[in-house]
């Protein structure tokens, strides 16, 4: 789905701004994105201290800041984790590539299968779902890519990871019924230890988003958007999924291990260390406190 020209201004102006604040007062960026999401977002908010940080959300910040995931591009690169998470997990698990590609008019457009979904390599929150109806001109959609390929996403978030990524734009299949809305769980994992599930539901209509321990029994709280109004069904294969977050996660203090499961099958989503980017609001202080203590991550290391 194409973003309006409306939206995409302020997005490029974003790295060029931010870049200022990641150069000379990073600490201080990361505090004020913080709050203006939780002021925006939250029903509390408070200003992070990443000094002696305590909270989740505190401690993310403080891991951007020591830039202790910085050799960790590989991983959050869409193709290059590929093969790393196949050599785990196994290649059934991951889904098929279409085609990558360097600059936005190598993208075959016309003759993609359709429904299919294309995507940067080097950031997160873009996407162009094509299904053969409907579509915007083509020239629309190569103009998003191309905006796509001058993001530096660390320029917006600070998350040193993706500082070095090449810009690449990257083609899969659709999972699922062709609708681009599947179910989409992310397993919180601390230690290599799955220990939560976020479930996001229904992102382009009303988002909503609600939180399961490992056992699936709900959890009363929520992260920025509000909880779904009804009981989500178990994954048929929800052992199997704490199994795989559980490989793929061994090595790391947090990591989340996103996931889909489509047609009894488990499929590979993403690796996410810095979920929001470390500015998303709980719903209350003492959950966003809790997950901190699980997280406990000491300076220096992953």
């Amino acid at each position: 789905m194409l973003r309006p020209k409306s939206m995409l201004l302020p997005r490029l102006l974003k790295p060029w701004l931010y870049r200022v604040g990641l150069t000379t007062a990073p600490g201080l960026l990361f505090r004020v994105q913080h709050l203006r999401m939780h002021r925006r977002f939250g029903t509390h908010w408070y200003w992070a201290n990443l000094r002696n940080p305590r909270t989740f959300n505190e401690r993310l910040l403080r891991s951007k800041l020591d830039a202790e995931h910085a050799h960790l591009s590989h991983l959050v690169d869409k193709a290059l984790v590929k093969d790393w998470v196949a050599a785990r997990i196994g290649r059934d698990h991951i889904v098929p590539t279409l085609g990558i590609y360097e600059e936005a008019d190598q993208v075959p457009l016309a003759s993609l299968p359709r429904p299919c979904i294309l995507k940067p390599t080097h950031a997160s929150g873009h996407v162009i779902i094509l299904r053969g109806d409907d579509e915007p001109p083509a020239h629309q959609i190569v103009c998003e890519m191309s905006q796509w390929l001058r993001i530096n996403h660390y320029h917006i978030t600070g998350e040193p990871q993706y500082r070095g990524i090449q810009p690449r734009i990257i083609c899969e299949p659709l999972l699922g019924d062709g609708l681009g809305d599947l179910p989409d769980y992310k397993i919180f994992s601390f230690h290599g230890t799955p220990t939560c599930i976020q479930v996001d539901l229904d992102r382009r209509t009303f988002h909503v988003r609600s939180f399961y321990d490992s056992h699936w029994h709900p959890l009363d709280f929520a992260v920025r958007y509000p909880k779904a109004d009804r009981d989500i069904t178990r994954p048929v294969h929800l052992g199997q999924m704490l199994e795989i977050a559980r490989v793929l996660a061994a090595d790391f203090a947090f990591v989340r291990v996103d996931l889909y499961c489509v047609d009894k099958h488990v499929y590979f989503g993403e690796l996410t260390f810095h979920p929001g980017s470390g500015n998303e609001p709980f719903s209350d202080h003492a959950t966003d406190r809790a997950l901190g203590d699980l997280l406990m991550i000491s300076q220096g290391g992953v």
